[in-house]
């Protein structure tokens, strides 16, 4: 990787972070050997794409391993009975 892995991590957290498709500060990005490993949570599988998506085409040539795990929506609260 002919980028130093010091320079290349912070530039794909605020790359994730900045673009719209993935909107997301709270991902922990990792080399692991010359792979980026990016985790987190996302509410959805759009965004999880688009974690792959800003790495190849502002990163091109970075190995990315995408472990981000789309949340299961909870959906409403259960309504409580009123006595």
């Amino acid at each position: 990787m002919e980028r130093e892995p010091d320079y290349l991590i912070p530039r794909v957290a605020e790359a994730l972070a900045a673009d719209p498709r993935v909107s997301e500060l709270e991902l922990d990005v990792e080399l692991d050997g010359d792979t980026v490993v990016i985790r987190g949570d996302v509410p959805t599988e759009d965004r999880r794409r688009g974690v792959d998506l800003v790495v190849e085409e502002r990163f091109p040539g970075v190995r990315v391993r995408n472990e981000v795990t789309v949340l299961e929506p909870s959906g409403p609260p259960t309504e409580e009975e009123v006595p």
